[in-house]
């Protein structure tokens, strides 16, 4: 069942991003700095910033959604590469996994960055369009993510959408991490939560 119609999806690889930056920061705004998220308006500017610079990296891709002309959400995602980077949550994520899981598990699969539906939309179906987009890019290599778990809705959106928790981060409880279920270390490799 198509619980999304009238949804058009639009791609956009590396700096073409930048041709829509100044709506992705408005849908980061409205989804992050309202609850349940509660982010201070500083982090959707910082979002911003970023972006100039995550666009320049190696399969970086964005989603974006609109209804009716309208945009409803957006989705950034990239390759992993190696060294696993040591900035933001990284090194708690190489920490919780060990760089040897961080290395198989991670190292050339897709990251999926941010996953942002307006207030409005969401429930209807959005998220997944955009995750299901996103993933699609990633191949054979699957796809991960860490994500908070502030927001009820969170864990059990990507377990909806077949996503496989493999670790929560000790340093910071409410931060967990999941594999796409096409992901190469699917459930039977990871041996489930940690």
């Amino acid at each position: 069942m198509d619980r999304s119609p009238g949804l058009e999806l639009r791609s956009w690889h590396g700096h073409a991003v930048l041709e829509v930056a100044d709506t992705l920061t408005g849908l980061y705004r409205a989804a992050f700095c309202a609850p349940p998220w509660n982010e201070p308006p500083v982090r959707a500017v910082m979002f911003r910033g970023r972006l100039v610079t995550d666009a320049e990296r190696p399969g970086f891709v964005a989603v974006t959604a609109c209804r009716e002309g309208v945009p409803v959400g957006f989705g950034t995602a990239w390759t992993t590469r190696s060294p696993f980077p040591t900035d933001r949550r990284y090194p708690d994520i190489t920490a919780r996994l060990g760089a040897e899981r961080v290395t198989t598990w991670l190292i050339g699969s897709q990251e999926i960055d941010e996953l942002a539906v307006s207030p409005g939309a969401q429930g209807l179906g959005v998220g997944t369009a955009l995750l299901e987009t996103l993933t699609a890019f990633a191949g054979r290599a699957g796809s991960w993510l860490l994500t908070s778990t502030a927001s009820p809705h969170t864990v059990p959106f990507y377990r909806a959408c077949g996503w496989h928790q493999i670790t929560r981060i000790t340093a910071h409880p409410s931060l967990a991490v999941f594999l796409s279920p096409a992901h190469p270390a699917g459930p039977a490799r990871t041996g489930g939560t940690r």
